[in-house]
């Protein structure tokens, strides 16, 4: 297997430079030589920080994963449902195939890059990236090292990666047009965190629907971007019925698409709290189908994701392109993403329940969603 000293050779540089490129400590390098080392290391298949004796001695057998997470004691891990959705996802694939998992908490996305100093180095294989917010950084450094890696849930921005995901904003442009078809006009849209690709294409599927049925002005009913499950979202919702929807009825939305289901369960809470009914004054919709969902009162209307099927396919996808490695005969090196990367929709479900009903007044009432 290959050692710092060889890339050093093949590169022309000295052992202390190849680590410096490794170590993302790149200030005083021409890009020139960086590239020529980050070749040298993708040609030789070098994997740093593992002993070539120990290397060379096993199969690869652990992937790392990416995750943004909060936990304390407060918020325990199995209190974040999409968290819990998608290890399991992840496990039901490595388990039976007697992979190991890293999990590698994200304190934020912009520094994601710098763990890689310790989550790549060598003790990974490959790497799933759970919802990522910014990916860039992150996914060129993989890159340059040579791992493979497969993003999940992080829209389709980017068709050069390889990724799993649903088709946002076909989802959200089905649900704005089907609360249109309900008679809906004023039509409220609470989004999450803006830096996520998958917020964007809701955003575009909200507007197309928007154009679709010939209504205009779809951003006033945009409400600012914040996080997903955010305190912060209470106020979001508020100042907006507040100074852009306006106090009278006449000027409040008529229904409101949530970002998320954690972002329709703080809504609840602030239209139980202004007396506005659901769903007979405000129809309310939100995304995942988290298990909570069902038990809201009224039980709530979402745009079902197959969390545990996204990640279980992004899983599969990794280990499917890693044991083709293996069987190339590259055990222990680092090898590149897939030749030709793909985005993969999975299919989504509009799940009805009691938070959606047609706009009292107009030709639709008394008609579902999906008439």
């Amino acid at each position: 297997m290959a050692t710092l000293r060889d890339v050093a050779r093949l590169s022309g540089v000295s052992a202390a430079t190849v680590s410096n490129v490794l170590n993302n400590q790149n200030r005083n390098m021409s890009a020139e030589t960086r590239e020529r080392v980050l070749e040298a290391i993708r040609v030789l298949g070098y994997r740093p920080g593992v002993a070539p004796a120990v290397a060379a001695a096993r199969r690869p057998r652990t992937i790392g994963v990416f995750l943004y997470f909060w936990v304390s004691e407060e918020t325990p891990f199995r209190s974040n449902p999409y968290a819990v959705e998608m290890l399991d996802g992840i496990l039901s694939h490595t388990l039976p195939r007697h992979w190991n998992v890293t999990l590698i908490n994200v304190d934020t996305w912009e520094d994601a890059r710098f763990q890689l100093r310790e989550s790549a180095d060598g003790r990974c294989d490959g790497f799933v990236l759970v919802a990522p917010t910014d990916y860039q950084n992150i996914t060129e450094a993989l890159q340059e090292r040579g791992y493979p890696f497969v993003l999940v849930n992080a829209g389709s921005g980017d068709p050069q990666l390889n990724s799993v995901d649903i088709d946002n904003a076909a989802a959200a442009r089905e649900v704005t047009a089907g609360l249109i078809g309900l008679g809906h006009r004023r039509i409220a849209f609470l989004p999450g965190d803006e830096e996520l690709e998958n917020t964007v294409e809701r955003l575009r599927g909200f507007r197309e629907a928007f154009a679709d049925a010939g209504l205009t002005d779809p951003d006033r009913w945009i409400l600012r971007p914040g996080s997903y499950a955010d305190a912060q979202s209470i106020e979001r919702v508020h100042q907006f019925l507040d100074e852009r929807a306006g106090r009278h009825e006449e000027e409040r939305p008529h229904a409101l698409i949530c970002g998320n289901d954690l972002l329709a369960r703080l809504a609840y809470g602030v239209l139980r709290e202004r007396g506005i009914r659901i769903p007979e004054e405000m129809s309310v919709i939100g995304f995942d189908d988290l298990p909570f969902a069902a038990e809201m009162t009224p039980p709530l209307t979402t745009l079902r994701q197959p969390l545990r099927q996204l990640a279980a396919r992004a899983t599969e996808r990794l280990l499917d392109r890693l044991a083709e490695i293996d069987e190339a005969g590259k055990v222990g090196g680092a090898v590149g993403a897939s030749p030709v990367p793909v985005t993969e929709f999975l299919p989504y479900e509009l799940v009805l329940r009691g938070s959606v009903a047609a706009r009292p007044g107009s030709d639709a009432y008394g008609s579902s969603i999906t008439a």
